[in-house]
């Protein structure tokens, strides 16, 4: 195995729609988490396996079909294979390769961090800069499949954001529970996430998790929706995170006694995880002493209204403590202050 493609650690938990085992040790937010299994103890949560659909045809009608129904039904869909898999593996080589060259995040061709490195030291790679529109990461983060699928999907010729969400998440951390319109929605309705893991992403490296149907404004979460979901982080004042809650449980016992969360045991290099603005989403935490790298990129159709905060010559520098679309997974002085403002903000809303 080359430098820096190290495999996912051997795993005895539950395995996943396609054989893969989960992790048995997990962290979703504030509370201890299993994959498949009855939880163990009152205040555990259980994360149900999320079923991709196959993406080596983005031509197929059949395909176009199932994703469709997926992301209206569900409101996300794990396409498994939509990037060629030896192109997210050349992408994170270049990512740790310029982690390797600073010579204080990981150990010397390697993915596994340094003993000092947490809280701050991963450096921070959003935007529109070397590393987010090197050659071998554009042919991920643009990747032509990818582009076909979006053109498919919206029935127009498709665009991705010029901001570039590439993230590295040290050991501990983690993304909160958070709905992606409160950071991007000045632009098309239309905007979609794709979230890419860049190489083999076990749930205790740092998965996706994807509260199934929270998307829809008319069902349980239609308050959360006509109220956090009406944010604009900067238009408001927000300082932060923008994170609606850290707690998993605390969605459900306010909204939806019997919401699911899903995710893929292990998110293979090649897949991607394609939902829309109102979608609640959160990670799980990376309790390993490797990086987690992943992007997220944002497809739109190329006719529609775009958010001028993402386009033309972004500096990531310019963009302030917030609006990055959840940022924050290894800053927590800036994720508390986040979710203290939220938290004033919800005893006004009651929710």
């Amino acid at each position: 195995m080359a430098a820096f493609e190290k495999a996912a650690p051997p795993s005895h938990g539950r395995v996943d729609s396609d054989g893969k085992a989960a992790p048995s040790q997990l962290r979703l937010g504030t509370r201890a988490a299993v994959f498949d299994a009855a939880p163990a103890a009152a205040g555990v949560v259980r994360i149900l396996p999320a079923a991709p659909v196959d993406a080596s045809d983005v031509e197929s009608d059949a395909f176009l079909e199932e994703a469709r129904r997926k992301l209206a039904t569900d409101g996300f869909v794990v396409l498994r294979g939509l990037i060629p898999r030896d192109d997210v593996l050349a992408a994170r080589r270049t990512v740790l390769r310029a982690y390797d060259a600073r010579g204080d995040v990981v150990e010397p061709t390697s993915d596994t961090l340094l003993p000092g490195c947490g809280a701050g030291c991963v450096p921070f790679t959003e935007g529109r800069n070397e590393l987010t529109h090197s050659d071998a990461m554009l042919r991920v983060l643009a990747a032509p499949r990818a582009a076909r699928f979006f053109e498919r999907f919206f029935g127009d010729a498709a665009m991705t954001l010029d901001y570039k969400w590439l993230r590295g998440v040290p050991r501990g951390a983690a993304t909160g529970c958070h709905l992606d319109r409160v950071y991007m929605g000045r632009g098309t309705e239309r905007l979609m996430t794709c979230w890419i893991p860049l190489g083999e992403t076990p749930l205790d490296l740092g998965g996706l998790a994807m509260l199934e149907r929270s998307h829809d404004p008319n069902g349980p979460f239609r308050k959360l929706h006509a109220t956090y979901g009406a944010l604009d982080v900067e238009r408001d004042g927000l300082q932060g995170s923008g994170w609606f809650t850290e707690d998993p449980l605390e969605i459900s016992a306010r909204f939806a006694p019997d919401a699911t969360w899903r995710a893929c045991a292990t998110y293979a290099a090649g897949d991607a995880v394609v939902f829309g603005l109102g979608l609640l989403h959160m990670s799980t935490a990376n309790l390993t002493d490797r990086v987690r790298l992943s992007a997220d990129v944002r497809w739109q159709p190329r006719s529609e209204k775009v958010d001028p905060r993402y386009v033309g010559a972004v500096d990531a520098a310019d963009r302030g403590a917030v609006g990055r679309g959840g940022q924050g997974e290894h800053r927590r002085p800036q994720a508390a202050v986040g979710l203290r403002a939220v938290r004033g903000a919800r005893v006004k809303w009651s929710v």
